[in-house]
């Protein structure tokens, strides 16, 4: 996986300049044994003591969460990692700052509903893995079952951001095939000229 991962970082892709997510580094506290947050550093290796730091810091931020304000932004990243599946902390964080971004939020709401679509997806994948590699056939039924509700209520999150997205108003295209196999595609149907 590391070797594809670093195929793909080499190749030259062109990508938008607002496409900047943020990188934790954790350090281990010692009076209290846990990691904690020790620098915050950008996607594109701005440096902290560039002039446009503070300003693609903000552009990262409003990217990840919708959000222009920045203790709101932390809020919300910081309650959606909560609800990710792994033990560690500090990888959840890494997980909501590099997945959260993609999903392109446009405001809060949007952020959190698509906070919630990536908590429920990344349980569901945990449970497949659970079932994959649990020996018992109680238990492997338990975990696909549970893994199907997950990813299940994971796609009614994303129906209700498209809904949310769109205003709740459906678009519906119809397409009609003559005979010769020609489509011919409606936009829009109105009413005969009458």
């Amino acid at each position: 996986m590391g070797n594809l991962s670093s195929k793909i970082q080499n190749q030259k892709i062109s990508r938008k300049q607002n496409n900047i997510f943020l990188k934790y580094k954790f350090k281990e506290n010692p009076e209290t044994g846990k990691k904690e947050v020790s620098e915050i550093e950008l996607s594109d290796n701005t440096s902290p003591d560039s002039p446009k730091f503070l300003e693609k810091l903000t552009l990262a931020l409003k990217n990840m969460t919708g959000s222009e304000n920045p203790e709101v932004a932390e809020k919300i990243v910081a309650k959606i990692a909560w609800a990710m599946s792994s033990s560690k902390s500090e990888l959840r964080l890494q997980d909501v700052t590099t997945l959260l971004h993609t999903l392109e939020p446009q405001n809060e709401t949007e952020a959190l509903l698509l906070g919630q679509f990536l908590a429920l997806q990344d349980s569901g994948i945990q449970c497949l893995r659970d079932a994959n590699y649990n020996e018992m056939f109680y238990h492997k039924k338990e975990f696909f079952q549970l893994s199907a509700k997950l990813f299940r209520c994971a796609n009614e999150t994303m129906q209700t951001l498209l809904k949310y997205r769109s205003g709740g108003t459906q678009q519906i295209q119809v397409i009609h095939v003559s005979g010769e196999g020609k489509a011919v595609i409606a936009n829009e149907i109105r009413n005969g000229g009458r």
